[in-house]
């Protein structure tokens, strides 16, 4: 379904999700946010469990509707 919408720019989605929609952590999660800032992303949506790193701006989410709500932005 369109939407009309868009993610933000430089903003990348790290993780698994669950049959209920929750979002779950994923194996090498670090090193998956240090290869998303060496491409260019500044901004990381994923779970709790994602850690932190300088200069990228980790966004905590705990299900897949808390994702969207984050990753849109008005166009």
């Amino acid at each position: 379904m369109a939407t009309d919408r868009v993610v933000a720019p430089r903003t990348v989605l790290i993780g698994e999700v669950g049959l209920g929609g929750e979002v779950r952590g994923v194996a090498h999660a670090g090193l998956r946010v240090t290869e998303a800032a060496r491409l260019g992303f500044t901004r990381v949506i994923g779970p709790p469990s994602v850690p932190a790193l300088p200069g990228v701006e980790i966004l905590a989410v705990d299900d897949v509707a808390s994702a969207l709500a984050r990753a849109f932005a008005t166009p």
